[in-house]
């Protein structure tokens, strides 16, 4: 039994020799254990029990919601606070306590005070006087995140701006393939924001910024220009199966933790949470909250996104904590939509409609929607009196959330053909099928194009045969390609007869194979002749070579055999064509069982 006077011992602020003995016995080469504190804990609970004291005037909170005077993290640590002489010596006093009882010393030269632009120049001096600290102007960053007070600015974000350039100068982007890019852009110059993105929501011109910097990148420069954009960031920026290169957007990805925010905001007891609903939901639930002038940046997204948000979130009652008429626990979302708008909804729990775990039929037929009235009364109810209600996200199936799920809600989508997903393989090198990808859509520079910026037009450079250089041309119709597709399309039994670019991969893509490396080859060495024919191309247009059949049937051939190493490593294929298409009818999927002991 706890007396009265194991209360007060609790409560009482400890001593300096407490204080240090607690200190010095932790590790000093590790981090406390379950039942030790660390250091900034100390200096935490410190801070904490400034509140008891009759003086101490805090920063202003909302009186229901938590009173919070700092912010710790590892060796850094926010304090918030007036500019009260009272407040600001009792704050210098703590610190002086955990110096003394830590040996800890605070880096004044590091430390730092901010105050709002309407500050009297008497609380600046103030501040300055009890503290030592310098003043500084908007923002300060704090965990790589950019703390300010006002309104949001671009320049607040500068440093993120010019994170991205600085790794990308340390590129050199014309060593590098567009699939070298591709791999850069996705894994490290998209994954420098990501912290930042899950903590703020930086302007839209920044966002745009970092993704024009990166389409620069991606199409390349030359003599400090950039090149020409053959497609926009925003057609790039799809799934293969769509028809982009997938790469995802940076303003998708930053409305997907916006999301993530709402879904913490929603279903997690967290003290930023209670901050938020202590501040603006004290009288009315967050469902029927509107942004007004004035209010946090945060809230703003948040009052935005609810909408598009709180239809995927879906309530599991087991004791009926969650909002009857405002929680979506029925699977048609709130209640409260339902009914007339002079009727008004409390926050009244599923829990008030049920006895003993069981639906208290004659309350749900008085007070819910007449038409919802059987639906609540027939659905199961797996109460446990302990447990609070779980929220699931239901584009999940383990009703977890996920930024990869609230991405495919938001994303623009475009539909799946089967000629952009068989363009990629993941062992078809990327510049051989991005290649294709821009041929098919006319994004080569050839007569089509080059007309468009006034050249005139050209004749073409692999052909004995007069001809204009088009992609058809280059590709297909030409009396070079043609060779080249007949060699390799009589040996698989495919059908010569001309069709344009398209026809002919889907020609090869859709002829029957006979098992998976039959269906790999069947994939990969249209790839593989569009890729040959354009480089032979561009070796006579640029290289100054002759058109050469033989070097680009090699090519092909050594393009396939490179595959089929990379994907069947066990297999020795030979390096003869038709040597290889025998071997490939032959192959057949054995599955071997091992005991292992």
């Amino acid at each position: 039994m706890v007396t009265d006077e194991h209360n007060r011992n609790l409560k009482a602020i400890p001593t300096m020799e407490e204080l240090r003995t607690v200190v010095f016995l932790m590790n000093p080469n590790s981090a406390a254990g379950p039942d030790g504190m660390n250091g900034a804990e100390v200096l935490s609970r410190l801070m904490n029990n400034l509140h008891q004291h009759p003086q101490y005037h805090g920063f202003l909170m909302a009186k229901k919601g938590p009173q919070i005077n700092h912010l710790s993290f590892a060796d850094d640590i926010i304090i918030f606070s007036s500019g009260r002489s009272h407040t600001l010596k009792l704050i210098m006093e703590t610190l002086h306590t955990y110096e003394h009882a830590s040996g800890q010393l605070i880096n004044r030269d590091k430390s730092n005070f901010m105050v709002p632009s309407n500050a009297f120049n008497s609380t600046v001096r103030r501040i300055k006087k009890v503290t030592g600290f310098k003043q500084k102007n908007n923002p300060i960053t704090y965990l790589g995140c950019p703390l300010y007070i006002g309104r949001q600015r671009i320049i607040y974000y500068s440093e993120l701006i010019a994170k991205v350039v600085a790794r990308i100068a340390g590129w050199q982007a014309k060593l590098i393939s567009y699939g070298g890019r591709v791999t850069l852009i996705k894994h490290v110059i998209q994954a420098l924001p990501i912290h930042l993105l899950s903590a703020s929501s930086p302007p839209a011109t920044t966002i745009k910024q970092i993704q024009s910097i990166t389409a620069n990148f991606f199409w390349g420069w030359k003599n400090e220009r950039r090149k020409y954009h053959w497609s926009s960031w925003k057609n790039l920026s799809y799934p293969y199966d769509e028809g982009g290169i997938g790469v995802r957007l940076i303003s998708d990805v930053a409305k997907s933790f916006q999301y993530k925010q709402w879904w913490i905001f929603r279903t997690k007891n967290s003290l930023w949470s209670e901050f938020l609903k202590a501040k603006y939901c004290q009288r009315s639930n967050p469902i029927t909250k509107k942004w007004h002038t004035g209010q946090s940046l945060i809230w703003k997204h948040l009052m935005k996104n609810k909408h598009n948000v709180e239809p995927h979130i879906q309530w599991q009652i087991q004791s009926g904590s969650c909002l009857f008429w405002w929680d979506n626990w029925l699977g048609v979302g709130p209640l409260a939509n339902f009914r007339s708008a002079s009727s008004r909804q409390n926050n009244t729990k599923v829990s008030s409609f049920m006895i003993n775990g069981q639906w208290n039929a004659e309350l749900v037929s008085q007070k819910a929607p007449p038409q919802f009235v059987p639906s609540i009364l027939a659905s199961n109810i797996n109460y446990q009196p302990h447990k609070l209600d779980q929220a699931s996200w239901k584009p999940n199936n383990s009703g977890e959330f996920s930024c990869s799920f609230a991405w495919e809600l938001i994303r623009d989508k475009k539909s799946k053909t089967r000629i952009n997903s068989q363009t990629w393989h993941k062992h078809i090198p990327f510049k051989c099928s991005f290649l294709l990808w821009r041929a098919l859509r006319g994004k080569l520079p050839t007569n089509e194009k080059l007309t468009s910026f006034g050249e005139a037009p050209a004749q073409c450079y692999c052909c004995n045969i007069p001809g204009l250089d088009t992609i058809d041309h280059v590709f297909v119709s030409g009396n070079f390609a043609r060779k080249i597709w007949s060699l390799f399309s009589d040996s698989l039994g495919i059908n010569k007869e001309y069709t344009p670019l398209r026809g002919l991969m889907m020609k090869w893509w859709s002829t029957k194979y006979k098992n998976d490396v039959h269906k790999l080859i069947l994939q990969a060495t249209p790839i593989f002749i569009c890729w040959n024919l354009w480089k032979n191309r561009c070796a006579i247009k640029y290289g100054g070579k002759k058109s050469n059949i033989t070097r680009v049937i090699y090519s092909v051939l050594k393009d396939n055999l490179n595959l089929l190493n990379t994907t069947y490593p066990y297999i020795n294929w030979p390096n003869n064509w038709k040597e290889l298409v025998l071997l490939v009818d032959k192959c057949t999927h054995e599955v071997t069982v091992k005991t292992v002991y």
